[in-house]
C-alpha cells in the first residue's frame, strides 16, 4: 500500500504575550503547521521536555500549558513536526520574572574615623532589582546598589536599610546594615589633649607655688 505525505512547513509557536511572574503566571505554548503531521516532539534546552504536575500537554500534543510557572521554566522551547519525509522545527524562548531574593550588604561594619566607606547591595532577581537606601529611617536619595561615604564622622554611625525592588514582579526585599565608626581617632585626639592638659595643669600648679613662694 502506497502512502503519500504532504511536505511539512509553516511551523511556528506561539506563547505569551503578558510577563511571565513566578509562582503567578501560567504560560501556553501552541504549535501550528501545515503538512502531514505523524510525530510532534517537544524539547527544552536541547532535552526531551516531559509532563510534570506542573507541565501538561495536550491530547495531540500540539500545545503544552505549565501553571504555576517556576524560573526553572526559563529557556527555549523547541517543537519538531515530523513525518517519514520531512520535518521542521519552531523555537520559542520564556522568560520566568522572580525575586528579589537573597538581599545581601557586602562592606564593612567598624571603621575608623576619615576613611572611604562603601556599601554595596545585591540581590537574586529577573530582571536585575532597583535599589534605594535609607539610613536611620530617612531617604538618602541613592538609588544605585552602592552606598558610599568619601569620609567618616560620628554622624554616619547607623542603620543602613538596602532596599531591592523588581519593577516587573512589584516585589521588594529589604536589608539592614549597621556600621560605627570606632574611636581610634577619637582616643587619639584624647592622648594628645589628656597630656597637653596635664602639661599645662603641671606648669600652673608650678607657676602658682614658685608665686606663693615669692610672696613669702
Amino acid at each position: 500500500m502506497l502512502s503519500c505525505f504532504e511536505k511539512i512547513f509553516g511551523v511556528k509557536l506561539t506563547g505569551p504575550e503578558k510577563s511571565l511572574i513566578e509562582g503567578e503566571s501560567s504560560a501556553n505554548i501552541t504549535s501550528d503547521g501545515t503538512g502531514s503531521i505523524t510525530s510532534v516532539q517537544w524539547i527544552k534546552d536541547n532535552s526531551p521536555l516531559s509532563p510534570s504536575d506542573s507541565i501538561i500537554f495536550s491530547s495531540d500534543n500540539r500545545s503544552v500549558s505549565i501553571s504555576p510557572v517556576q524560573r526553572s521554566d526559563s529557556g527555549e522551547y523547541q517543537c519538531t513536526y515530523t513525518n517519514p519525509v520531512s520535518s521542521e522545527t519552531a523555537k520559542l524562548s520564556l522568560i520566568i520574572n522572580y525575586g528579589p531574593e537573597d538581599v545581601s550588604i557586602q562592606g564593612e561594619d567598624v571603621v575608623d574615623l576619615g576613611v572611604r566607606v562603601s556599601l554595596s547591595c545585591s540581590a537574586n532577581s529577573q530582571p536585575s532589582a532597583s535599589f534605594s537606601w535609607k539610613f536611620n529611617g530617612s531617604d538618602t536619595g541613592v538609588t544605585t546598589d552602592t552606598f558610599t561615604i568619601d569620609q567618616t564622622d560620628f554622624t554616619h554611625s547607623g542603620d543602613y536599610v538596602c532596599t531591592a525592588l523588581n519593577r516587573v514582579t512589584k516585589r521588594s526585599a529589604t536589608l539592614k546594615h549597621t556600621l560605627r565608626e570606632v574611636i581610634k581617632a577619637f582616643m587619639a585626639f584624647w592622648q594628645v589633649t589628656r597630656v597637653y592638659f596635664y602639661s599645662q595643669l603641671k606648669w600652673t600648679l608650678i607657676f602658682h607655688i614658685l608665686l606663693h613662694r615669692d610672696m613669702l
